[in-house]
């Protein structure tokens, strides 16, 4: 279920601010190569990525994409 809304939520981001998506897609793709048992889940407006707590996310707004980092991680690369 998780899968399709991501898949819905990246869909109308397309079709809306085509340059959002790509924003979002590359950050996405960054952060899921760095383990691919991170779960991503669509909250706040935005994806949330977590592995045992949530740790970074990913928000397109009207006019920029914010993306999130908390609790001190680190991402290779």
């Amino acid at each position: 279920m998780t899968g399709s809304r991501i898949q819905a939520f990246l869909d109308d981001l397309r079709d809306r601010h085509a340059d959002h998506f790509a924003i979002v897609s590359r950050l996405r793709e960054i952060v899921r190569q760095s383990a691919p048992s991170i779960a991503e889940e669509i909250k706040y407006g935005g994806i949330l990525f977590s592995s045992r707590a949530a740790f970074c996310g990913v928000f397109p707004y009207a006019c920029h994409v914010h993306a999130g980092v908390q609790r001190r991680c680190v991402l290779a690369g």
